[in-house]
């Protein structure tokens, strides 16, 4: 298991993941593209999220894989363990 920390000056604001949109999304030139949900990173949730999904700012985006998870911290950290 592998972890990957992210910091940002963001605050976790809300205790759920805020939801923003659904697309197509190309993670894997193998497997081609699937639908993706996509997060807003102001808006980071408590519980941790599965990938794929792509959490997102107007300054970074933050790509969580099919076999990982995210998890915020309330400083703003997310925390990707790939499993």
């Amino acid at each position: 298991t592998k972890s990957v920390v992210f910091t940002n000056i963001h605050q976790c604001l809300t205790s759920d993941w805020k939801f923003i949109s659904e697309r197509p999304v190309c993670l894997s030139v193998d497997k081609g593209f699937t639908s993706v949900k996509i997060y807003d990173r102001d808006h980071c949730g408590t519980s941790p999220l599965m990938g794929p999904a792509i959490i997102q700012a107007y300054d970074t985006t933050i790509v969580v894989p099919h076999d990982a998870v995210a998890t915020a911290k309330p400083d703003g950290t997310i925390i990707i363990t790939i499993s």
